[in-house]
């Protein structure tokens, strides 16, 4: 069995694949924006997904323009499969949240930056909510 493409993900139909670009606790910059538009219209990409954790999955990308896009998108890898710290995914908080109870947004961007790359031994799930309303759980 032929290995895929680095940091992506082989779909159902096995003949496209998903990448999930790192977006540390849901943030994205107006230049990530930028950079996931231009590869979604150059190269067809038919679904962008926000997932349940907070990150953007690029589906429908053909095997020979996975290693083009990551290039073009100029962002982190989101490990989706393996035994690692997949996100962290945190509330907004006190940072613009009116229910918000604490910065969720600064703690999971400090945890990001402790556990991101850290070997792990078994899946580990952190959340971090600053929210009554449990929004980041």
């Amino acid at each position: 069995m032929s290995e895929g493409p680095m940091g992506a993900i082989l779909q159902r139909d096995k003949t496209t694949y998903a990448i999930v670009p790192r977006t540390p606790v849901g943030l994205v910059s107006p230049e990530n924006l930028e950079a996931i538009t231009a590869v979604v219209r150059k190269y067809g990409i038919p679904i962008v997904k926000i997932t349940s954790g907070q990150r953007l999955a690029l589906v429908g990308i053909r095997k020979e323009d996975v290693e083009s896009v990551w290039k073009e998108l100029g962002m982190d890898m989101g490990k989706a499969t393996e035994l690692c710290v997949h996100y962290v995914q945190a509330c907004p908080g006190t940072s613009v949240c009116r229910f918000g109870l604490q910065d969720s947004l600064g703690l999971g961007i400090e945890l990001e930056k402790l556990f991101v790359g850290m070997e792990l031994p078994a899946k580990v799930k952190i959340g971090v909510s600053g929210c009554p309303m449990t929004c980041g759980e």
